[in-house]
């Protein structure tokens, strides 16, 4: 086993108390920081939101009161977004299906091999933290982005239709050198480097 510190919060829900403490066990001697919980009640009524990035969420599928589909949805529904790796000893291919059409990150059949289960932890974090900065980037985008002022926002939408400032200086009934002024401040206002930077926020901000 590893001895290493590493990065990331994994929550595990699993009925089985043997199970859970071997993977709480497992995981904890990997450097991971792990909260256990024996039931899908015990999860849920938890602060989950205050989990902090990276987190990944080993999830039994198969538990007697509410199964990890049902987890998923109830995650879904309160806009949680962490990934969800499944276990099952035995699960119907709906329910598999399932898990992955609503955004599972992957699904392992007991007994799973160990560096199996680790790799698919590790891309699981990596995940979340992308997904984590692409959030945290697009908050920052949109807070840039209401500081521009109405006319500013106009000749974004512009410049970014590809129309050249000539043509927006017509259609503004403006002239091209107060264009240029206009796109100075979106450039310093939009924290953008270059012209291929300010399409990529304004991208980010459409998504």
């Amino acid at each position: 086993m590893s001895q290493e510190n590493r990065v990331g919060t994994i929550l595990v829900i699993d009925d089985d108390d043997l199970h859970r403490g071997s993977l709480k066990r497992l995981l904890t001697s990997e450097g991971y920081f792990v909260l256990d919980f024996a039931s899908a009640d015990e999860f849920l009524n938890g602060n989950i939101s205050a989990t902090h990035s990276p987190a990944a969420l080993i999830l039994d599928m198969k538990m007697p009161d509410k199964n990890g589909l049902y987890v998923q949805q109830k995650l879904k529904e309160r806009g949680i977004e962490i990934p969800i790796i499944f276990l099952s000893g035995q699960s119907f291919p709906n329910e598999i299906i399932s898990s992955f059409k609503n955004g599972a990150f992957d699904f392992l059949l007991k007994p799973f091999d160990v560096d199996e289960l680790l790799t698919a932890i590790s891309n699981a974090l990596n995940f979340h933290l992308i997904q984590h900065e692409f959030h945290e980037n697009k908050s920052q985008t949109l807070k840039d982005f209401e500081a521009l002022t109405k006319r500013e926002k106009e000749v974004y939408a512009l410049i970014n239709s590809g129309l050249p400032s000539i043509d927006i200086a017509a259609r503004l009934d403006i002239s091209p050198r107060t264009i240029k002024a206009h796109k100075a401040q979106i450039m310093e206002k939009m924290n953008a480097d270059s012209p291929q930077d300010l399409l990529k926020k304004w991208i980010t901000i459409h998504k």
